[in-house]
């Protein structure tokens, strides 16, 4: 079991601080979930992290910005978080992060900061879906090819799967499909060349309890993980739309680069509370990140 240390947000207020103190102390035995010592600066932060007791450190998200060589810490994942509403203004100039991570703790319910915990203890990509949500989930998969690249044929065949005619999605149906359709854009936007027996993306999906997951995998030789953060930064400059496209009609999403292969891989968890419906300038969550 990974093991995880959370930094206290001292900034919350009184009400946010119990309401963050109990979900968090909820977690603190399932996923190994220590509370790292308060008051630290950013150089006995990183010399608390050097002894190497954990795998993961949460930190609240205006350290997170600030604390550059904490944010950049190789030995120990270092993840941003925030428990109160965060707004765009708070957003300034695009850090030179090769990862950025900002787990959104506060539009989501209990249960869905869980499947947060899922994503971040998960052994590998591969198996990132089925660790999320369960063996006992329901797991439907596609793949696209070369043909497919001239016709979005293969959306339909994907919204042909009984996971997506549950009444309980019809009112997102238009969400899923914009998501999607901007998945297919993104993936077959450079022409690649692929043998005809060769699937050009991975399409999987999967869901339990009224929560979903989209997962893509596809190749991209230009793309890297500092251009989709510029590309997905609140107060930032958007060249590519799609990127926007996907964080619109999500309620979390988690973008993988793999510079060795050159694979990208799109994780995006659609979810009850629909934080993705929040009043028009608070920021939610997502995460980017190199993977090697």
């Amino acid at each position: 079991m990974k093991k995880i240390g959370l930094l206290f947000d001292e900034r919350l207020s009184h009400d946010r601080k119990k309401v963050f103190t109990r979900n968090m102390t909820t977690f603190k035995v399932r996923y190994s979930l220590d509370f790292i010592p308060s008051g630290l600066t950013e150089d006995s932060l990183i010399e608390f992290l050097e002894k190497g007791e954990y795998d993961i450190a949460l930190i609240p998200w205006h350290l997170y910005f600030s604390w550059k060589k904490a944010a950049n810490f190789t030995e120990t994942r270092v993840m941003g978080y925030f428990a109160d509403p965060l707004l765009q203004f708070e957003f300034q100039a695009v850090p030179n992060y090769q990862n950025f991570v900002l787990l959104d703790f506060y539009h989501f319910d209990l249960d869905e900061i869980e499947l947060l915990f899922r994503m971040m203890t998960a052994k590998s990509d591969e198996t990132e879906i089925i660790e999320t949500f369960g063996k006992t989930a329901h797991f439907a998969s596609n793949e696209w090819y070369q043909t497919d690249q001239e016709t979005a044929q293969c959306i339909d065949v994907l919204f042909d799967n009984q996971i997506f005619q549950s009444f309980s999605y019809q009112e997102r149906l238009p969400n899923f499909r914009f998501f999607v359709t901007a998945l297919w854009m993104a993936c077959f936007r450079e022409k690649h060349v692929h043998p005809t027996d060769t699937a050009s993306a991975k399409v999987m999906i999967a869901e339990y309890g009224k929560r979903l997951m989209i997962k893509i995998t596809f190749q991209s030789p230009t793309l890297t993980s500092k251009d989709i953060l510029k590309e997905l930064w609140p107060s930032g400059e958007h060249h590519n739309i799609l990127f926007q496209e996907m964080a619109r009609h999500s309620d979390f999403l988690k973008i993988s680069h793999f510079p060795k292969t050159r694979n990208i891989s799109i994780s995006a968890l659609f979810l009850p509370s629909q934080p993705s419906l929040a009043l028009n300038g608070e920021v939610r969550g997502f995460w980017i990140e190199n993977r090697l």
